[in-house]
């Protein structure tokens, strides 16, 4: 064998062993971002959960929000006063959020859920490239509800 095939072969070799490995850090970097942003909605779901419970201690006996999550990945927090609600609704296979109002509240959000660099985490942004952690998110969101911006 020559110079050159000996070359070709390590060259071809090396490209092929680089496409391997960018193959599988795609499949891992998927299933890093699945297991990631379903621990980030349950995450969000547990803090709105949580704000409700806390607010309506507040309220003494007059329980104002009222939390409902037996639709899955759909989430709603009403108003008992107004009727006025919040609906969170997540997407596992898009890594999105989406947060809009229902019964007169004027209130959207569209969330995407992205790896961040080293993909040990999620990062939530909205379209104007707002980033969000879910704490803040779900103040944003109660604090729509509630009308207190």
């Amino acid at each position: 064998m020559s110079e050159w095939s000996k070359d070709a072969a390590r060259k071809f070799n090396e490209q092929q062993e680089i496409k391997r490995h960018n193959a599988a850090k795609i499949v891992q970097d998927k299933q890093s971002l699945d297991d990631l942003s379903v621990y980030t909605w349950d995450l969000l779901t547990a803090t709105l959960l949580s704000k409700c419970a806390e607010f309506n201690t507040e309220q003494g006996n007059n329980t104002v929000l009222v939390f409902d999550k037996t639709l899955g990945n759909t989430l709603r927090i009403s108003r008992k006063d107004n009727t006025e609600t919040l609906i969170v609704e997540f997407d596992s296979s898009l890594h999105t959020i989406k947060l809009s109002g229902e019964n007169g509240l004027a209130y959207q959000q569209d969330i995407n859920m992205k790896l961040n660099w080293n993909s040990t985490q999620v990062s939530l942004s909205n379209k104007s490239g707002h980033s969000f952690l879910p704490e803040d998110l779900a103040n944003e969101a109660l604090g729509a509800l509630l009308h207190i911006h």
